[in-house]
């Protein structure tokens, strides 16, 4: 927890959030809520991981919803 708050406290850091289903990695987010707005199935192996990146680092919401999307659908 305290690297944690050392790291986001530089200037030009941000928490960001990767997203995995099982092993696959499917995209790094910036708000996992609002990932969790878009149209992705529910699916209990969906993990979110926190990263750090620079401020301002564009999300890459639609790849990460659609790799999600064929991620499960490999696993049903």
């Amino acid at each position: 927890m305290l690297c944690d708050i050392l790291v986001t406290s530089a200037p030009g850091v941000a928490r960001y959030c990767e997203i995995y289903v099982g092993d696959q990695r499917c995209g790094i987010v910036s708000d996992p809520a609002e990932f969790q707005n878009e149209a992705v199935p529910v699916f209990s192996g969906t993990l979110y991981r926190p990263v750090y990146s620079y401020e301002g680092r564009p999300s890459d919401y639609a790849a990460a919803c659609s790799a999600v999307k064929q991620a499960i659908l490999k696993l049903t």
